[in-house]
């Protein structure tokens, strides 16, 4: 979770670069360029960062299977 709040603070500090950018008129390329590449690299790390959290880790599949594996025994065995 810290990765994606260090994320979207790191965005809105680039979008108000920006926006400040913009406002004074002249706009260098270098700063155009920059600002594409940033939206490009939050779309991809913050869909990383989604996927990450959604994935189970290997420890808790780990243990939902050995849940599963008591359960089944102790059926059989009643």
């Amino acid at each position: 979770m810290k990765k994606i709040h260090w994320l979207r603070r790191l965005s809105l500090l680039v979008a108000m670069f920006g926006v400040g950018a913009v406002a004074t008129g002249v706009t260098p390329t270098w700063i155009k360029i920059v600002l594409c590449c940033g939206i490009g690299g939050y779309l991809l790390l913050m869909a990383e960062f989604e996927h990450d959290q959604k994935r189970p880790t290997s420890d808790a599949a780990e243990i939902s299977q050995k849940q599963k594996s008591l359960s089944k025994e102790s059926l059989t065995h009643d």
